[in-house]
């Protein structure tokens, strides 16, 4: 079987730029984007949502994206501009968590996605003493990040 290699061409893996509001069951936050490919906006909306699902269980343990249960793409090859970030939890369990998310961009450049959330505890793969303290800091960084980018 061949292999297949994505490139994104960022510099950076972490995507999100700052984080303006957070409630009970909303997270806002905003990514600047140049020329990105479409799964970019995807992904930066991932990365919102699995933080605040690392909150929500005040960062107890490693949060990661199990599934994308459905995605609306923008008629755009390349996503372009700053675009705001919302994750809206819904239902959950133990181990899993459900958001509603979306990427609202300049000229209709929008996202939308269902996606669902697991979480696994801190161990060998996972170790909580490097993890835990790496995203509650972020998630302090990105709080305080007030520039719109």
């Amino acid at each position: 079987m061949a292999a297949l290699t994505v490139s994104s061409g960022l510099d950076g893996f972490r995507l999100i730029q700052g984080i303006s509001h957070v409630s009970e069951g909303e997270i806002v936050g905003r990514t600047r984007l140049d020329k990105a490919p479409l799964y970019t906006g995807l992904e930066a909306m991932a990365q919102l949502a699995a933080l605040d699902v690392r909150r929500r269980i005040d960062f107890s343990a490693h949060a990661f994206l199990l599934k994308v249960a459905r995605c609306r793409w923008p008629g755009a090859e390349t996503l372009d501009g700053l675009f705001r970030l919302e994750a809206r939890a819904g239902s959950r369990s133990l181990r899993a968590f459900i958001y509603r998310t979306r990427a609202v961009g300049p000229a209709g450049l929008d996202i939308e996605a269902e996606m669902m959330f697991g979480i696994v505890d801190y161990g060998k793969d996972f170790q909580e003493q490097h993890l835990r303290h790496h995203y509650r800091e972020l998630f302090t960084c990105l709080c305080n990040a007030t520039t719109a980018g």
